[in-house]
């Protein structure tokens, strides 16, 4: 009874099942899984409320079998030797590639990171222990998020790193966060432990719901996060101006395009950047800081143009020029290149970064490439291929494109077959023709 009157009841007012039909993220720090009463209470959570996404922390496994009825684990980091306060697991009912992961068990050093893409969203996400300096892992915490940041613009990151968004001064990782567009989600007085701190943590590019969640099993609190949701169900919301404001800027970009000539001064200046790019790749410099920021720059440009021109050629087929215009590129070796550069921005000038940028994809998202790509051979050769100018693309080479432009990308050829290269986003698609003697978008 001395137990029972100690023991807090607490109230949760938010749950997984107040967002109908809509994919939503979990994220807790059970503190073990393996004590019978924690384990039966989290299997019987995930079967009562089905979240989309479920990430375990500090699981304490070694090699325990905790797979979930209905769930598939698409990454798990476990103790190694002996059971400590370690270990992740992350489970999903929806499709989901892992772009990055870092994985240290070592007394003073440990620390566990994965970087995941499902549909639109990436979500960096882990558990760092206290013990564990920040300056020893900050590398990998960086790499985790650009990797996320290189494929969308939708980013979320969330965890308990052991680093309190109420201390003040800021903490530096919160500074580098912040820069780069974050903004956290849960209010600023929102406690995630029963100690009143706010070590777990939710920072986001995009405005959406997050709140936390009561546990009993564990004294830090569930994080719920509904990506598609602004706000509260019931509630109103500015997400519907919100995103009128991002279609009047995008249709703003699109027409300044489309309405200028092929030398426009941004996209002079964005070409320049992207042929600057190039030159280190192909140097095999060792890229700085502002080289990464560039290659954002220049994959943001090419991700939200897009061109609308016209022409008189008669290079498709029949039935294919009932339903687009031709729109003849340079059949110089770079065709694909070209015809995809002047699809997102009227000028063919963009080809040497778009190299560039594909193989800078490639390069820090192997895994995930030959995860969506069985194609996909050597890297070093790929991006040798990629990287020599007058080269023919190959096929192993479009879809990783689609995934940079974060668009399909369909191509047709003279008799008529067309292949489609398809991305988990499947927006403002691209269509290129392939002519025996020329090609053409």
């Amino acid at each position: 009874m001395r137990n029972l009157s100690e023991k807090a009841v607490v109230f949760s007012c938010v749950f997984p099942s107040m967002f109908a039909n809509v994919s939503n993220i979990v994220y807790h720090n059970v503190q073990s899984h393996l004590k019978s009463a924690y384990w039966a209470d989290l299997r019987k959570f995930m079967h009562l409320y089905q979240p989309s996404f479920f990430i375990a922390a500090e699981t304490w496994t070694l090699q325990d079998d905790i797979d979930v009825e209905g769930y598939r684990t698409v990454r798990r980091m476990d103790c190694e030797k002996r059971r400590h306060a370690f270990g992740l697991a992350f489970y999903t009912k929806e499709s989901a590639a892992v772009l990055y992961t870092y994985f240290n068990e070592k007394d003073g050093q440990s620390c566990c990171l994965t970087a995941v893409l499902s549909i639109e969203i990436a979500v960096s996400s882990g558990y760092k222990p206290p013990s564990t300096p920040y300056r020893l892992v900050e590398y990998y915490f960086e790499q985790a998020i650009n990797a996320n940041l290189c494929v969308s613009n939708k980013v979320i990151v969330l965890g308990d790193f052991s680093l309190d968004v109420h201390s003040k001064p800021v903490h530096r990782f919160y500074k580098y966060l912040l820069p780069r567009g974050f903004k956290n989600q849960l209010t600023e007085s929102k406690s995630t432990t029963n100690a009143n701190t706010g070590i777990d943590c939710v920072f986001s590019t995009f405005d959406h719901f997050a709140d936390v969640m009561e546990k009993i099993y564990s004294h830090h609190k569930a994080l719920l996060v509904v990506p598609a949701q602004n706000n509260r169900p019931g509630k109103s919301t500015t997400g519907e101006r919100r995103t009128e404001t991002e279609i009047n800027r995008y249709q703003s970009i699109t027409k300044n395009i489309s309405n200028t000539n092929s030398h426009d001064s941004k996209i002079e200046s964005i070409a320049t950047v992207g042929k600057i790019l190039y030159q280190r790749l192909t140097n095999s410099a060792s890229l700085r800081r502002k080289d990464v920021t560039n290659f954002k720059k220049f994959a943001t440009f090419v991700r939200q143009s897009s061109y609308r021109g016209k022409t008189t050629s008669t290079l498709l087929s029949q039935s294919l020029a009932s339903e687009f215009e031709a729109i003849p590129t340079t059949g110089d070796g770079n065709c694909f290149y070209n015809a995809i550069s002047l699809l997102v921005s009227a000028t063919e000038e963009h080809m040497l970064g778009l190299r560039a940028l594909l193989a800078y994809y490639i390069d820090i998202n192997v895994e995930f490439i030959k995860h969506v790509s069985e194609t996909f051979g050597s890297i070093d050769a790929t991006k040798e291929k990629i990287l020599r100018i007058g080269r023919f693309a190959e096929s192993e080479e479009v879809l990783p494109m689609s995934y940079v432009l974060k668009r399909t990308i369909n191509i047709y050829t003279g008799d008529d077959n067309s292949m489609r290269f398809a991305p988990c986003t499947g927006a403002n698609e691209l269509h290129l023709y392939i002519d025996p003697v020329r090609s053409a978008s």
